[in-house]
């Protein structure tokens, strides 16, 4: 407390007169940047480029906060629609895949469709039901999902309606062949047409959903635009730090070499000057 007390006039005087010469020193870096034109150009770049970089900063955060939230929608999508992880498939890549196994499938379904032995138009027709119900088998296949009683009633049908349909091609090849050669080719053909239907519906189930499609792709955008933000705000920074350590080595050589006033020596001149520099470029 006695000593506080003691010091407490000669700190006060101390600290006016080192504001003082602070003032001197800001007064005389603000008159050598107004004088001396390639500091200035400097002193303009440098706080042209600390705005530029504080707006892509700004704007940085904003996407790797967008991509968080992204990235927290796609994982909720994909814990929800497909927690075992198995749909990889692009919906576009996982549609066209099951409308080519369709089409190559009408064909066999239309060797089939003679068997009924109508017109042309009739076998298209009938052609037209049996691709409709193919289609509607893999549908349910994929909407039946891990129900067991589900599949095997559906399985169940599938067999029926193949056996039928062997039976219908191979009295209907009969007329041309042996019986044996009918029940052959009626056989491979059910059974190639069988297989389609089976591929079309596992590549529906490693298909994903157009929800969880679009919430991947949102999040992959997301972080694709935070990347390149981030990247540019660190070029931003970059080209801050470079126009302030050309503003440096200007600053401290004259902060050196600088006269001090008459009521100032040098020594306190020179270290008034040094915190006025740093204060300047602290504030960039």
């Amino acid at each position: 407390m006695v000593s506080t007390a003691l010091a407490g006039p000669d700190g006060a005087a101390a600290r006016l007169a080192e504001r003082s010469v602070d003032s001197q020193a800001n007064a005389a870096l603000s008159a050598w940047l107004r004088d001396y034109p390639p500091a200035a150009r400097e002193l303009e770049e440098a706080m042209r480029a600390r705005i530029h970089h504080r707006e892509l900063d700004e704007r940085a955060q904003a996407a790797r906060a967008c991509a968080a939230d992204a990235e927290r929608r796609s994982a909720s999508e994909t814990v929800k629609l497909d927690p075992g992880g198995q749909r990889v498939i692009h919906p576009v890549a996982g549609s066209v895949l099951v409308a080519a196994l369709v089409v190559l499938n009408a064909w066999l379904l239309y060797w089939g469709a003679q068997a009924f032995g109508l017109s042309l138009a009739g076998r298209w027709l009938v052609t037209g039901i049996l691709l409709a119900a193919s289609t509607a088998v893999i549908a349910a296949l994929e909407a039946s999902g891990e129900h067991r009683r589900r599949r095997l009633m559906l399985g169940a049908g599938v067999v029926i309606a193949g056996l039928a349909l062997v039976a219908l091609r191979t009295g209907f090849r009969i007329a041309t062949g042996g019986v044996v050669d009918a029940l052959l080719r009626s056989v491979i053909f059910t059974s190639i047409s069988a297989c389609l239907i089976l591929s079309g519906s596992m590549v529906l189930s490693r298909t994903c959903l157009p929800r969880m499609a679009r919430a991947q792709a949102a999040a992959r955008r997301s972080r694709r635009d935070a990347y390149a933000r981030h990247a540019a705000s660190a070029a931003a920074a970059e080209r801050m730090q470079r126009h302030l350590g050309a503003l440096r080595q200007l600053l401290i050589p004259w902060a050196l070499s600088a006269a001090a006033p008459a009521s100032v020596d040098h020594v306190n001149w020179t270290t008034a000057l040094n915190r006025a520099v740093r204060g300047l470029l602290a504030e960039l």
